[in-house]
């Protein structure tokens, strides 16, 4: 027989990798054989770069098996090149993997067989069906029909005076809610949120006195509390604030009004709220939950601190987005280092928690133009999960994103910006459904970074893909979909496209309308975007100027009078207010604006030269030319000093110092 090739015995060697480490935790498993010749394995060396492009469960899950007597040797080799590349938390998850595939053999082979109640029974078991995969979960759920319709009817005649369940049905309704979360974000929105219907269904018939004991109260909170968070993931935020709302009234029922378990559904809820843009009634959630976690914070030495600072730790982190959410960027810096101190205590140095924290205070630093300092966490954050959870895990993708951010807003390196999220796309693509939300932000994200390197009609691409994925996976009406549109029309606008840039945009504010507060930020963005439309395609003046005076009102309303995003509205109508030829207007909206971001970013903020170029400018196009020079120089010197001599915006305003010296 012919040798084989050498990239042949490359692929064969590759596939044993994964192959001898899935063999020898589950030797019972039947996959098929592959034979590889001996002197055909190369050294280990060889497996590193195959290791490091795979999370372990897909490392374990290619599920092929090696020869034993040909290649138990290269096995042994493979075997201790696995082990050395794992960290015990990882082995740990390769042992759950193979655990989990032959669950899902025996409950598929039970329903084959026609036994869909031992199915369903095997299936609901939480130590079995609970820990399968998403994807699996919805599989199999679909492979018992009869089961499906016998259980909806049961629990839907509880509300008839049956009996109640047996404790049974606390795993049926998790099996349900985790069904119904993969199926919501895989494209099927209304039947993920019957089916979370059906879960809260069956949760709620578990009261009364015919009830299984004190125990079901709190395992009935639990389950209202997942199914709260599963419809605020499909974007159903009105029905997941209800139920989660029924989970707090329990628990305090329960447990009192100041417990851990009130404070971590009070949490659930500020979550919640945040995600549709009430932030006010977050910001105050935030503080019951933070009143709480204080009082159950013990002194050092005592007994449950751990778990109290970890409390403490989740509600600080909740609190700091909001307060972000709300322009409160000092406040919400501060309270992402505080988490990010007492991470390594609470969880560790090398923990994903800590990662996390580390995340947290990258984004903040980015909002304040503080980038180099934000890549440096992020660049840390990765490391981390690259360990602890594989290089191929979605949290991963999310710090990759970040680093992309930082390149493309940061640095304008867009090439380098780009590749971070292309890697943290082709993660998310490999690991999650293909119509997940995560997904379309990345391929949002990946469109800004196109359309700030000048590339509209790519940019409308990826913006076209991500408002697809959001309409199939969170609705019509999802303030996700809102914002693809608005790239979309942003890049339709930048080819010259004005009526399908209305209309888009239109559709986009029509959204924003609809699903959040009157006079929610985001929408006066939208707002704002639409006036640009207006004002460059159709030379309507009067229109923007009314769409960005309701713009900068309703920002001042939802923000207060000093947030960086009234100073950019204002910058804003300032533009309009130029054309329109009310100078007076303009250049008191500049400074203004300006003073704002001075003192929210400090002198020596890239945003603070964004204000000066733009005043410089206005002064150079009124004839002002000696203080429009003395302007240009500020952003100059403050954009080489934070932004580098050779970045794209310092370039600008050389030529624009150019364009004034020489006039």
């Amino acid at each position: 027989t012919a040798r084989p090739g050498p990239q042949r015995a490359m692929k064969a060697s590759l596939l044993l990798a994964a192959v001898a480490w899935l063999s020898f935790f589950e030797p019972s498993f039947s996959f098929g054989v592959i034979k590889v010749p001996r002197n055909s394995v190369p050294p280990t060396n060889a497996f590193k770069g195959f290791l490091a492009h795979y999370s372990p469960p897909r490392r374990a899950m290619l599920g092929i098996r090696m020869d034993e007597e040909r290649g138990r040797d290269a096995a042994r080799e493979v075997q201790q090149a696995v082990l050395r590349s794992f960290s015990p938390d990882s082995v740990n998850r390769v042992k759950d993997v193979a655990e989990t595939a032959a669950i899902a053999k025996r409950v598929e082979a039970l329903a084959e067989a026609g036994d869909y109640q031992e199915a369903a029974m095997f299936l609901f078991d939480p130590s079995k069906g609970l820990s399968l995969p998403g994807t699996e979960q919805v599989r199999l759920w679909r492979l018992l029909p009869e089961v499906q319709k016998q259980m909806k009817a049961a629990f839907h005649a509880k509300a008839d005076g049956e009996s109640a369940p047996s404790p049974a049905a606390f795993s049926m309704a998790a099996v349900m809610t985790s069904v119904a979360e993969h199926l919501g974000l895989s494209g099927e929105h209304d039947e993920g949120i019957s089916l979370l219907e059906t879960a809260a269904a069956v949760l709620n018939s578990t009261r009364g006195d015919g009830g299984v004991g004190d125990e079901s109260s709190g395992l009935r909170s639990d389950g209202l509390r997942r199914v709260a968070q599963c419809r605020a993931a499909i974007g159903d935020y009105d029905g997941a604030r209800e139920v989660q709302m029924q989970s707090i009234l329990l628990r305090e029922d329960e447990h009192g009004e100041a417990s851990a378990e009130v404070c971590h559904d009070v949490l659930v809820m500020a979550g919640i709220a945040r995600q549709c843009g009430q932030v006010d009634e977050a910001f105050l959630l935030c503080l019951r939950a933070l009143k709480i976690a204080k009082s159950l914070c013990p002194e050092a030495g005592v007994e449950g601190q751990d778990e109290g600072r970890r409390l403490l730790c989740d509600v600080k982190a909740e609190t700091a987005r909001v307060q972000q959410d709300k322009g409160l960027l000092q406040a919400s810096l501060e309270g992402t280092q505080q988490v990010l101190r007492m991470a390594p205590e609470v969880h560790g140095e090398d923990h994903p928690s800590t990662a996390a924290a580390m995340d947290a205070v990258g984004v903040v630093l980015q909002r304040l133009g503080r980038y180099s300092e934000a890549r440096e966490l992020h660049e840390r954050s990765l490391e981390i999960k690259k360990l602890s959870l594989g290089e191929a895990h979605v949290e991963v993708a999310h710090t990759m994103s970040h680093l992309g951010v930082c390149a493309n807003s940061g640095d304008a390196d867009y090439a380098k910006g780009r590749e971070w999220h292309e890697k943290a796309l082709d993660i998310l693509q490999a690991e999650l459904p293909p119509l997940h939300p995560s997904i379309g932000s990345t391929l949002l994200q990946l469109s800004d970074c196109e359309k700030t390197a000048g590339e509209p009609m790519v940019a409308q691409e990826l913006s076209e893909q991500a408002s697809h994925i959001f309409r199939c996976s969170l609705g019509d009406k999802h303030p996700l979909l809102a914002g693809a549109l608005n790239n979309l029309a942003q890049a339709h606008r930048a080819q010259g496209r004005y009526d399908q840039a209305l209309l888009l945009m239109q559709q986009s504010v029509g959204i924003k309308e609809e699903a959040m507060s009157p006079n929610h930020p985001s929408l006066a963005t939208g707002l704002s975007n639409l006036a640009a439309i207006w004002e460059q395609g159709y030379k309507d003046l009067e229109k923007a100027l009314d769409l960005r005076e309701r713009a900068l009102e309703m920002t001042r309303e939802s923000l207060g009078d000093s947030h960086p995003q009234v100073a950019t509205h204002m910058n804003n109508l300032a533009v309009t207010h130029t054309k329109r030829g009310d100078y007076e207007a303009a250049m008191r909206l500049y400074q203004e604006g300006l003073a704002i971001d001075e003192k929210v970013y400090g002198h020596q903020h890239p945003q603070v030269a964004t204000d000066l170029n733009n005043l410089a400018t206005f002064h150079f196009h009124v004839g002002q030319w000696q203080l429009s020079r003395q302007l240009y120089e500020r952003a100059l010197s403050i954009r080489t000093a934070v932004l580098g001599e050779d970045h794209v915006k310092t370039c600008a305003t050389q030529r624009n110092l150019n364009l004034v010296l020489q006039s």
